[in-house]
């Protein structure tokens, strides 16, 4: 008896806030969204489980040939008149995630336990919707998979989620991803990097190496203060020729000897 009493109140205040979304409705009109009839594509009763987060999803045909529109802003596409599923659901703490996936772009309305209508288009993956429960209410959720622009049926399949739905999961994978290529870049760089600092270390130890080797030289030819001038490029009073010419950076000049002479 009082089971019986409670699911009439439910059906009052989901024909009351039905009404209350249409802007009232004239006598012998009859709503289009009709949760009052079997769900097309079945239904689903769960109990919420922290420890086993649920994971469903259904195939079916998206579209209609009812416009979503009058049910209030933000509900478009056009849908069936039955529900194409419906979800009896007890909650727990976790969210609960409606999503769908087709490469047709498509929508999603749903009445929830609350008797109202919630409606999304373009929130999940590419042009798919997606409506997020945070504390999602104990009841009846009956879902309509709708048809962007136009009343044709398209394939997709609707996915109900408590933790994670797959176009939030592909969307955290291709972040992911991002972030590893990111990553993976930035090693490269680094290493990179790393490697043209080494060059240039060793660039200059091999420079400076060559500076006192030649400074050796120069000393063990000219002496210390001509070494120094040299290798600064100097020019000293009393260089040998030789000497300046080293300062200046000119070529040494190679004196040849014919055969047979004497130096």
């Amino acid at each position: 008896m009082m089971r019986s009493l409670r699911k009439l109140k439910l059906s009052l205040r989901r024909a009351l806030a039905a009404a209350a979304a249409f802007g009232g409705m004239a006598a012998g009109n009859v709503w289009a969204q009709d949760f009052t009839l079997n769900p097309t594509y079945g239904a689903t009763n769960l109990v919420a489980d922290a420890s086993k987060p649920y994971f469903g999803a259904l195939n079916l045909e998206s579209g209609g040939n009812v416009d979503a529109s009058g049910l209030g802003s933000g509900c478009v596409g056009f849908v069936a008149n039955a529900p194409d599923y419906r979800l009896n659901y007890t909650p727990g703490t976790s969210p609960l995630i409606f999503s769908v996936a087709s490469n047709y772009d498509t929508t999603l309305v749903i009445n929830g336990p609350d008797g109202r209508w919630y409606c999304d288009d373009d929130s999940g993956d590419g042009s798919n919707p997606l409506i997020r429960f945070s504390t999602p209410g104990a009841g009846q959720y009956d879902v309509w998979v709708g048809t962007y622009g136009e009343a044709r049926l398209r394939p997709a399949q609707l996915q109900v989620a408590e933790t994670v739905s797959e176009a939030e999961r592909l969307e955290v994978a291709r972040s992911e991803e991002a972030q590893r290529r990111a990553a993976v870049e930035a090693e490269n760089e680094r290493q990179r990097q790393d490697a043209e600092n080494l060059r240039q270390v060793e660039e200059r130890q091999r420079l400076e190496g060559e500076r006192r080797a030649r400074r050796v030289r120069l000393t063990a030819r000219f002496g210390a203060e001509q070494a120094g001038a040299i290798l600064a490029g100097e020019v000293l009073a009393g260089m040998s020729g030789e000497a300046v010419r080293e300062a200046l950076g000119e070529p040494r000049r190679v004196e040849r000897v014919a055969a047979g002479e004497e130096m």
